[in-house]
Formats: structure tokens, sequence, C-alpha cells
């Protein structure tokens, strides 16, 4: 999995993804760097949930809590999709790449 450089530091997605894993509520999830004009780049989160009740207030408190994650690894901004929606190759690889093209798009007016 590549870095990435967002808020001023390296880090690896799949930091940020196994640790929003452990939440219950969570079936799946991304996270990839989208563009911000302060930092050049910011962390964000593309997440399945089994409970729509879940808010990105309760996924950043469990993402304070964990162990295994730094402060700065915490994603600042979360979208919520279908777990259908999140891009798999045949046989089962995460897309990376589709998610932080559509990051581009999705997350373009952050500051």
């Amino acid at each position: 999995m590549p870095e990435r450089r967002c808020d001023g530091r390296r880090d690896r997605a799949q930091n940020d993804e196994d640790a929003l894993k452990d939440h219950p509520a969570v079936i799946d999830t991304f996270v990839t760097g989208a563009p911000s004009k302060e930092w050049g780049e910011t962390i964000v989160a593309y997440v399945a949930l089994k409970d729509p009740k879940v808010t990105e207030k309760d996924l950043d408190e469990f993402c304070k809590k964990h162990p295994r994650l730094a402060r700065y690894q915490r994603p600042k901004h979360y979208k919520f999709v279908d777990a259908k929606d999140l891009p798999f190759n045949p046989s089962g690889k995460k897309l990376h790449y589709v998610i932080k093209e559509r990051a581009k798009k999705d997350f373009s007016n952050l500051p």
C-alpha cells in the first residue's frame, strides 16, 4: 500500500483502515488523502456502516481512543457509503486509486 503525505506527515492508509474496522459498526473502509489548500492533502475516510445511526463524531471519538492510531493519523472528514459502492477488483483487492480520484471530487472544497 502506498504512503501518502497528509497534514505534513507521512502515513499509510492501512493503519487508519485497520483502526476504523475495529469499530463494531464498520463493515469496511477506504482511507485516502484529499486535496487541502492548507496542508496539501488531508486524511478522509469512506466508510460502509452496519448501523446508519453512527455519526462522524462517533467515529472520530473512537479513533481518538484507539491505541494504535496517532492523533495526526485520524481522518479529518468522513463520507458514508454503501458497501457495494466501495471499489474492489475481482479478486477482492482494494482499488485505492479509484477512491483517490473520487476524493478529489467529493472533498474538493477543503480548506
